[in-house]
């Protein structure tokens, strides 16, 4: 071995550094964005609430889910803000691949990526449709407000 590191010597007359750029390394970030929700997501609709449901809350919008609208948990996804932090609207969009989003009694969370918000009314942010609507309790006991969200729903399906 030493003597066939002998003779690869003698074949170069110069050596040559040749200095050549280094990698760098990107950090990931430390704190990455998580974003807990229940249900399947299989068709993009997400409804985000302010707060956690009450029981009373859950079994209505159970009904709007597979009563009126005739979808499943694993055609939606239920984001809670009360437990998903610091997230923005166009974050949670972007992680969960959210095409049309009912925002329940989250107005000033929307006003941090929108400059105006109108309830019941389409909004777009990106490729996205948005609609803002009261806090799910508002609809419990009032027949006239369950008639305008369910038509505002309808309008979002549409878009």
């Amino acid at each position: 071995m030493i003597n066939e590191l002998e003779e690869i010597k003698e074949l170069f007359d110069e050596f040559y550094l040749i200095d050549e750029p280094h990698n760098n390394v990107v950090k990931e970030n430390k704190n990455p964005i998580k974003i807990n929700f229940e249900g399947g997501n299989k068709t993009g609709l997400v409804f985000v609430f302010e707060q956690s449901l009450s029981v009373e809350d859950k079994e209505m919008i159970h009904n709007l889910i597979h009563k009126a609208m005739k979808l499943t948990m694993e055609d939606l996804a239920f984001v809670d803000l009360s437990v998903s932090n610091g997230v923005s609207l166009s974050q949670m969009i972007n992680i969960i691949k959210a095409s049309r989003v009912v925002v329940w009694g989250a107005e000033n969370w929307i006003m941090q990526d929108l400059t105006s918000v109108t309830q019941y009314e389409v909004l777009k942010l990106n490729e996205s449709s948005i609609i803002s609507v009261d806090t799910v309790s508002t609809y419990l006991r009032d027949i006239p407000q369950k008639t305008k969200l369910w038509n505002a729903i309808q309008l979002l399906l549409k878009v």
